[in-house]
């Protein structure tokens, strides 16, 4: 009989069959009278669920999936899913046997109806199935049919309900805040679990439970080099349809501001400024005089010539829009409405990878580069034109000797 394991009964998709524990006996689990059922898959990977939800089960029910009958391993578990009764889902790999325990809370027994539905998985149901993402991208989904993610490890709230993955690969080059959230359009009790590693061997970053009412939000700081995967779970067993939004806010370099403009002069020429996450840089506060700047997100040097000469800036690596641009300025405390553009042909209020001017001894200078498609080195050279004396080799002039001006 289907009392004992050896016995349980077979089921297939859709079927619906009522039973009893009130004559069985107790086999395992829970001190409490059990039957059992089997269920072999069609030759397809599908989600199985085993419910009790039905209606006709009329006591404290609970069920149990094993991979064989020496009830050894357990796949599945479920108590309360729908007041008092149980629901289970697990996955069959489409040709194994899967042995349904149906048994009761503590001691209980009673009457029950059970009901079998298959579904095709959720392609991302797995951390190997995880839809990519990008920056700034939003997109819908849903746990319902989805399994358990037994396998992974804690991270945040506990990993208790049905979830999906999806995964983010930060390949920007710019460490920044990562913001991964559930907040709008989510209508159930959500979890997010947020990992790096791979999917063999996953290592929590963060994780969260109720951050916006009861629905989950987590910023975590990304080195701009690393795939991360992201768990959408839930509190409780709930499952539903949710809105995932990613979100990357890149840290800007430490010159972004002409505040903290870098001031070359005392580093000494030439300078290279390595690396600069020029994406990174966040749009300027004031236009100086001849230049407008509105919507131009760049970077700050600054300058006291020391003598007559010239000065050079370049862009090594050009991407996106480029320029640069020097600034006469009262001194090296200026804001941008202070400055006013060097009028000279080689720097332009335009687009350009370099720019270069005649310097006079005392002035400030600033120099202003945008560059919003690549990290680059940016490098500031200044030389001194001036003469060390007025002896001139190489130069005749008749009459000699002459008065005024020579022409």
């Amino acid at each position: 009989t289907y009392d004992d394991c050896a016995g349980a009964i077979a089921l297939s998709c859709g079927d619906s069959v009522v039973g009893e524990t009130l004559t069985a006996t107790d086999s395992g689990g829970n001190a409490a009278p059990d039957v059992f059922y089997k269920f072999t898959g069609s030759g397809t990977q599908q989600l199985v669920t085993i419910s009790l939800c039905g209606g006709g089960t009329d006591y404290d029910s609970a069920l149990r999936v094993f991979d064989d009958c020496d009830l050894l391993n357990e796949l599945a578990f479920n108590d309360d899913s729908c007041g008092l009764q149980s629901e289970v889902s697990f996955t069959s790999d489409g040709t194994s046997t899967y042995y349904i325990m149906v048994e009761g809370f503590g001691s209980s027994s009673g009457n029950f109806s059970l009901d079998v539905s298959c579904q095709d998985p959720l392609p991302n149901d797995d951390c190997g199935g995880a839809i990519a993402m990008t920056c700034g991208e939003t997109v819908t989904g849903s746990t319902v049919g989805a399994t358990t993610d037994t396998g992974a490890p804690a991270c945040g709230p506990a990993i208790t309900s049905p979830g999906v993955w999806y995964s983010f690969n930060d390949n920007s080059g710019l460490p920044g805040d990562i913001t991964v959230s559930l907040c709008n359009g989510t209508d159930f009790d959500s979890k997010l679990s947020i990992y790096s590693g791979d999917c063999s061997a996953l290592v929590c970053v963060d994780g969260n439970d109720d951050s916006c009412g009861l629905q989950s939000e987590v910023t975590f700081a990304s080195d701009g080099n690393t795939q991360y995967y992201i768990l959408v779970h839930s509190f409780g067993g709930a499952t539903g349809n949710f809105t995932l939004d990613v979100t990357c806010m890149p840290t800007p370099p430490p010159n972004d501001m002409i505040a903290n403009s870098i001031d070359v002069d005392e580093i000494g020429f030439p300078y290279t400024d390595p690396a600069v996450a020029m994406p990174a840089a966040t749009t300027e506060n004031g236009n100086p005089q001849d230049c407008d700047l509105t919507g131009a997100n760049g970077v700050w040097y600054n300058f006291v010539s020391a003598g007559d000469g010239q000065a050079n800036a370049m862009i090594v690596t050009p991407g996106g829009a480029s320029s640069v641009t020097f600034y006469t300025a009262p001194d090296e405390n200026a804001t941008e409405t202070d400055l006013v553009l060097v009028p000279q042909n080689t720097n332009q209020c335009a687009p350009g990878t370099s720019a270069s001017i005649y310097t006079l001894a005392g002035q400030a200078y600033y120099v202003f580069v945008l560059n919003t498609g690549a990290i680059t080195d940016i490098t500031i050279d200044g030389t001194n034109l001036g003469v060390s004396d007025n002896d001139i080799v190489g130069f005749s002039y008749y009459p000699n000797p002459t008065e005024g001006i020579v022409n």
